[in-house]
């Protein structure tokens, strides 16, 4: 089911559930002529550059493009998409990897310690 078939409902319902539509979502192909904007498309998903996409999208209008490749790609498309260099600045990633990593390592609080 589309994200138009399924219009601004939150919950589906079993009656909302056809097999039929699911299967012939689930069995279409991603073509990369589709996406021009990516680098490829692998096992049906199209796959970006991060640092290319950031190039194309340097003005106001090619930005419009890339964002609507991407919205195309996941409400009507395949559903996802893959982004090589997602993040130009890498020490972000890193700090937040770093944060995440000490929240796991904090032991488990008890119950007293709820607030």
């Amino acid at each position: 089911m589309s994200v138009a078939a399924a219009g601004s409902r939150t919950w589906l319902s079993e009656a909302d559930c056809d097999l039929d539509d699911f299967r012939a979502l689930v069995e279409q192909v991603t073509h990369s002529r589709d996406y021009p904007l990516s680098d490829s498309v692998d096992g049906n998903v199209p796959l970006y550059d991060g640092d290319r996409l950031r190039a194309l999208a340097a003005t106001p209008q090619r930005r419009r493009e890339v964002q609507a490749e991407l919205v195309r790609a996941l409400s009507d498309g395949p559903g996802i998409v893959v982004f090589k260099r997602a993040f130009a600045d890498l020490a972000v990633v890193d700090r937040a990897t770093d944060v995440f990593n000490a929240l796991n390592r904090r032991p488990a609080c008890s119950g007293r310690d709820r607030r």
